[in-house]
């Protein structure tokens, strides 16, 4: 079968059994019931437990984390009860691990806004422009630019 970007319109309307009219509502609701909607799937975002513990896969962290392994040690072998280094640089890995988390969360929310502002989708159906959040095989969209 032959790409459909390499097939002329009419072509492509011929196979996918449909004309410049769109399809009729009974047409729709009939490839809907048949195909589904033409959706992919959602990949699953992991969990926030899961995110904080990437960003500790960062190797400038990792450095940190064996710094302060490496200083808790020495503190202990030297005798000295003096924890505030070992303390300040976990402090400081366990805050850049939550920052990363937060500003990752913003960055998601930010990029759906902005994917989802780009262009208004119209239907072609029975021979009119429709709003429709349901897309399936066969129809005719009319993609507007904002």
């Amino acid at each position: 079968m032959e790409k459909f970007y390499n097939m002329s319109a009419d072509a492509v309307m011929r196979d996918m059994k449909t004309d410049a009219n769109g399809l009729s509502s009974a047409q729709a609701e009939e490839r809907l019931a048949k195909y589904g909607q033409n959706k992919l799937a959602e990949a699953k975002k992991p969990g926030i437990l899961k995110r904080f513990f990437m960003q500790l896969g960062d190797p400038m962290l990792i450095i940190l984390l064996v710094a302060a392994g490496v200083s808790a040690l020495t503190g202990m072998l030297s005798g000295e009860s003096e924890w505030a280094d070992t303390i300040i640089i976990l402090v400081v890995v366990l805050l850049n691990a939550v920052l990363g988390v937060i500003q990752e969360s913003k960055s998601c929310i930010v990029h759906k806004l902005i994917e989802g502002s780009r262009f208004n989708l119209l239907i072609i159906e029975s021979n009119r422009f429709n709003r429709s959040a349901t897309i399936m095989f066969g129809l005719l969209l009319a993609i507007l630019r904002k």
